[in-house]
């Protein structure tokens, strides 16, 4: 029966068969019938025996022992195959209080009717099914395979990862280098049969493509004008480019965070919401980016990422350090996600879902120390260099949200606010100052870390008084000094980053919210600072140049030069300053973004209509300026924009739940004529 092999020694020995994997339920199998491999199958629902459809978990146990990390990564990151074999399979090991949390949507970490359970330590003898509750319908499976062969071959996956840490990571600091490379290293020794049976992977490991599409998709979205001739095998259409690529990625990878239950989330599935943020951010779909990003945070909070402290980044003895290397990963992310909150708050004026305080904030990294004999250097890394942000400003963030200029002590508090801000610029370490080190060579993203930092501290403090400028003449004053200094930073970064970084969202929000509040000053209030109008027409000058070479890869952009350009006009027009000529070269590239003839804007204004018009203004009872949250939704009733800038109204936006004031614009408009 069996076929007979011949050994050294001449004597015949049975084959072993071939054991080949089991794909039907243990109920089909059992019967030796086709099953169709759905959850509960066809043949159970028939046999009215739908709870007793399970598959056999494959051996996938040999697959994550087998992997291997440097000593390096050990010693730097989480063990990612020890927490793989954590995972599976789903239930494993877990107590009835497990199931409370997962089921009944306790959480884990509370002392509530979990704890109760786990100090008792009820244990159940039957488990519910963990397919059915992990897979809504049958073609969930069929879904994730399909999504999974939109991603690009291993060379591509290689380039864009290596691409993605050397020139953006720096930017965002989600994912660790050497943490996401181990889970990709796992990914790769997933077999075939174990990706097509999605529901027998780790958790963390079953999620990692989402996070994997997004990073590939924000990697495609910077390439530089001339990138690799190989990414062009990714267009698979004519008329594609790049973009568009990226775009399906990024839609890819949430459609498979979209696959699992809302109950089951791991550290990817949260890495990866927030990365896909930043691809909705960087593409202007602003709104969206800021639903994703309250997703996410619900999701981190499941996790219990907002409850970590520094003592769980502590370990007794070995057994614990991985859950310690977890925990400061966690308190690493829950930071950001805070900073994030607390910035698209302040600038599309919408509620914080998150609170941090600043004493349970993580400490600072400790990373190679490259130049013998300079420990300092160590302590230079992306984190830090954001940690430093958030010590010297972010951390009021949600202070100034809350601040509302109709509280009588708010403009009080406001400057006691900037007073503690600008002692704690002076606490910032060397190497995160403005002043170039003889190190910088070392860390190529240094430079524009350190004035990135520069214009978001200042933003703080324009954010800090903008709600005041109505009000208090010295808000106005600081508002305004804020914002000029933001516009020398950012021109001086535009001045040594390549046109790669210009699809960045900071880019446009900062220039064009500082743009708006020099011109708002210089129309509203011409007589507090007519000594620095030629000043200001250079910095908007350069704003315009800014935004038009940014037109082409930056979705927002367009909208910004059209009214910053028109705004300019008004300045000249109100301020009575001799009107140079300002018409824009289309040939001059960056440099030819510039100013039209007023008179093709607005209508020419004597000084004096200028002050009548100001005088007789009430600022009472009028918002302060949200020009980044206005720029957003495309709400402009200043009539400022010409005729190439599409209408939008807010049914437009059904995601907008408020009406903007528009007060400020119509005033604009009145003193344009």
């Amino acid at each position: 029966m069996f076929r007979l092999l011949e050994t050294s020694n001449d004597l015949p020995v049975l084959a072993q068969r071939r054991k080949r994997p089991i794909v039907s339920c243990t109920e089909c199998h059992q019967r030796k019938q086709k099953c169709d491999r759905q959850q509960p199958c066809n043949r159970c629902i028939k046999r009215e025996i739908p709870d007793k459809c399970r598959y056999e978990v494959p051996d996938t146990q040999r697959t994550f022992d087998n992997i291997s990390v440097s000593e390096p990564d050990i010693r730097t990151t989480p063990n990612i195959s020890s927490s793989l074999r954590d995972d599976v399979p789903i239930f494993a090991g877990t107590g009835a209080e497990a199931l409370v949390s997962t089921n009944l949507g306790y959480s884990s970490r509370i002392t509530g009717t979990p704890g109760l359970i786990r100090s008792i330590g009820v244990v159940i003898d039957e488990y519910p099914d963990a397919g059915s509750s992990m897979w809504l319908n049958g073609d969930a499976a069929l879904q994730y395979r399909n999504l999974l062969r939109q991603l690009p071959s291993k060379r591509h996956i290689n380039m864009l990862v290596s691409f993605f840490y050397s020139q953006l990571s720096w930017q965002y600091e989600i994912v660790d280098d050497a943490l996401f490379r181990q889970y990709l290293h796992s990914w790769d020794q997933v077999p075939y049969t174990a990706r097509n049976q999605p529901v027998h992977l780790p958790a963390s490991l079953r999620h990692f493509p989402a996070l994997l599409f997004q990073l590939l998709a924000l990697a495609l979205l910077f390439q530089p004008m001339q990138y690799d001739e190989s990414l062009r095998d990714l267009c698979h259409a004519p008329g594609m480019d790049l973009a568009d690529v990226a775009s399906e990625l990024s839609d890819a990878g949430w459609q498979i965070s979209a696959l699992f239950a809302s109950s089951e989330v791991t550290m990817p599935k949260v890495q990866a919401g927030l990365l896909r943020a930043c691809f909705l951010k960087t593409t202007g779909s602003v709104a969206r980016a800021w639903h994703t990003l309250g997703q996410t945070i619900r999701h981190a909070q499941e996790l219990g990422l907002h409850r970590l402290t520094e003592s769980d980044e502590f370990c007794v003895d070995q057994s614990q350090v991985q859950q310690a290397q977890e925990a400061r990963v966690g308190r690493k992310l829950w930071l950001v996600l805070h900073l994030w909150d607390g910035h698209m708050a302040v600038v599309l004026d919408r509620p914080m879902a998150t609170r941090l305080n600043p004493e349970s904030a993580p400490c600072a990294d400790v990373g190679p120390n490259r130049l013998l004999g300079s420990d300092d250097l160590a302590h230079v890394t992306p984190f830090n260099m954001i940690l430093c942000g958030y010590h010297a400003a972010y951390k009021f963030l949600q202070e100034i949200h809350n601040l509302s200029s109709a509280t009588s002590d708010a403009g009080g508090r406001a400057d006691e606010i900037h007073s503690a801000i600008m002692l704690n610029v002076d606490l910032i370490p060397e190497w995160a100052q403005l002043k170039p080190q003889n190190f910088d060579g070392d860390f190529p993203w240094l430079r524009a870390a350190r004035e990135t930092l520069y214009a978001e501290i200042h933003f703080t403090l324009l954010a800090l008084h903008r709600p005041f400028i109505f009000q208090r003449s010295h808000s106005r004053a600081q508002a305004f000094t804020a914002a000029t200094r933001i516009l020398e930073s950012q021109r001086r970064l535009l001045g040594f980053i390549e046109p790669t970084h210009y699809p960045s969202f900071n880019l446009v929000f900062a220039t064009f919210d500082a743009a708006v509040i020099v011109a708002a000053t210089h129309i509203l209030f011409p007589n507090e600072s007519r000594g620095q109008i030629q000043q200001s027409l250079g910095r908007l000058q350069w704003a315009l140049n800014n935004f038009h070479a940014m037109r082409g890869r930056n979705r927002l952009a367009e909208t910004a030069y059209s009214v910053t350009k028109a705004m300019c006009g008004k300045v000249i027009n109100c301020t009575s300053v001799p009107q140079p000529s300002l018409e824009r070269n289309e040939d001059s590239g960056a440099s030819g973004g510039s100013l039209g003839e007023p008179s093709d804007v607005v209508t020419q204004l004597s000084f004096d209509t200028v002050q009548q018009i100001v005088t007789s203004s009430s600022f009472e009872g009028i918002s302060p300026p949200q020009p980044l949250r206005d720029l957003v939704f495309q709400d402009y009733t200043a009539a400022l924009p010409p005729p190439d800038i599409p209408t939008h109204t807010m049914a437009d936006y059904p995601s907008a739940q408020f009406m903007i004031d528009d007060e400020f614009w119509k005033i604009i408009h009145d003193l344009g004529g």
